[in-house]
């Protein structure tokens, strides 16, 4: 019996982002979390999400699951999502790709690498 697999991101614009994300020339050490990699999405990329939902960045709970808004603020998110009767048709997306310590520098976030690359998937 074969098993569904995620084959990835085979879309454009989002094969491009994942595989061009920044790293830790923008996202510096001692200011994120960026041991175990970024954390893109959740949600539907194929055009069928109802909404679109843009959180700060990924907590520590997130940081384990590999999933955004898995945590406290992700139940918050989701009750309401649920009370509007959206339980499927979503994205989420983070402002920053990694989890943040404490406040992120203005020089980061006008770096203008990171600029770039979140400017990058609205030209496709």
């Amino acid at each position: 019996m074969q098993h569904p697999f995620d084959s990835g991101y085979c879309s454009e614009p989002f094969r491009t982002l994942v595989c061009e994300y920044p790293d830790a020339d923008v996202y510096p050490p001692e200011q994120f979390r960026i041991e175990w990699g970024p954390i893109f999405h959740r949600g539907r990329l194929d055009g069928s999400a109802r909404i679109l939902i843009i959180g700060q960045d990924p907590a520590q709970h997130e940081s384990v699951v590999r999933r955004i808004l898995v945590g406290r603020a992700g139940r918050r998110v989701q009750g309401f999502l649920a009370k509007l009767g959206i339980t499927t048709s979503y994205v989420l997306i983070n402002t920053f790709l990694y989890s943040v310590y404490g406040s992120v520098k203005a020089a980061t976030r006008k770096n203008p690498a990171l600029v770039a690359y979140r400017n990058n998937g609205s030209t496709h």
